[in-house]
């Protein structure tokens, strides 16, 4: 899991960022980016996963551990 800044190089705008999680979906590996003022909380799942809670009620099942976003 990665956390970026995707730069959309005049498609929007120069002043449009956007601050994201790059992850793969736990059950479909699809590659994911997901906008992280859209996550409401994110807690472990089971061993290597993470569930996400979005805004919009919707959960996000991803590969990945608490400490590839937060330290300590």
């Amino acid at each position: 899991m990665q956390l970026t800044n995707i730069f959309n190089n005049n498609k929007y705008g120069d002043a449009i960022q956007y601050n994201v999680l790059m992850c793969k979906q736990q059950y479909s590996e699809k590659k994911i980016a997901i906008k992280l003022d859209e996550i409401e909380s994110i807690e472990e799942w089971n061993t290597d996963s993470l569930c996400i809670y979005m805004r919009s009620g919707t959960r996000l099942y991803v590969e990945a551990k608490l400490s590839d976003i937060f330290k300590g």
